[in-house]
């Protein structure tokens, strides 16, 4: 067995072969840069869709705050929370970004709520419905409810393009950054496929070189 290995090792390519070789790697490279070539439009064209996102969130902002609406760091506290979150999954083999959209409401609020919505709906159905004396903690629930969402810490009639910056921001993060940052991935990947089969085109085209002088 270590012989062959070691006859397989000495194997000098003919000049045919390397020249297959370096056609077969100049193939791969030219359909590595079309796909790459695909991707940079995709990520320029997701670009574009970002910043004219950014530039409509702002205009909408401008136009609530100049219908009164009062929109600045002054009008929350710490306490305001981002209502989505994306979590990402780099796959380093496939040079892919896996990407999951959540709300950013914790596990603990989401049993609470989901109980909360039974309890209701068991009190409608039974005959006799369990009796809530404590009106601090109905009027504590409504307010954690209402703190899920963003715009009301801006009052309780938050105005319509403050609405529509929302809505554009939602969008922004659950649709445009997972794919601009996605495809990102994906041509990072590429690149690294290139380099690598150019390096080997470079050290065959060498070795013919060194044939054609010999």
């Amino acid at each position: 067995m270590a012989n062959a290995d070691l006859a397989e090792n000495t194997v000098v390519d003919s000049y045919e072969d390397l020249t297959r070789k370096i056609s077969a790697h100049s193939n791969t490279i030219d359909a590595l840069l079309e796909q790459y070539l695909v991707l940079l439009q995709v990520y320029t064209e997701e670009q574009a869709r970002l910043q004219s996102a950014q530039q409509k969130i702002n205009q909408h902002i401008a136009r609530a705050r100049f219908e009164g609406q009062s929109v600045s760091s002054d009008d929350y506290d710490g306490r305001m929370k981002a209502s989505r979150l994306c979590y990402l999954a780099d796959d380093t083999q496939d040079s892919k970004i896996e990407y999951t959209i959540k709300t950013t409401v914790s596990a603990r609020k989401d049993e609470k709520s989901q109980q909360t919505f039974e309890q209701a709906d068991t009190s409608e159905k039974s005959p006799h419905p369990k009796e809530n004396n404590d009106p601090d903690e109905d009027d504590k629930q409504k307010e954690n409810t209402k703190q899920l969402n963003p715009l009301h810490w801006f009052g309780a009639f938050a105005t319509q393009p403050l609405k529509q910056a929302q809505i554009i921001s939602v969008q922004t993060v659950e649709e445009t950054i997972p794919k601009i940052v996605s495809t990102s991935a994906q041509m990072a990947g590429l690149e690294v496929e290139i380099r690598r089969a150019r390096k080997w085109r470079g050290k065959l085209q060498m070795r013919l070189d060194r044939m054609k002088e010999g």
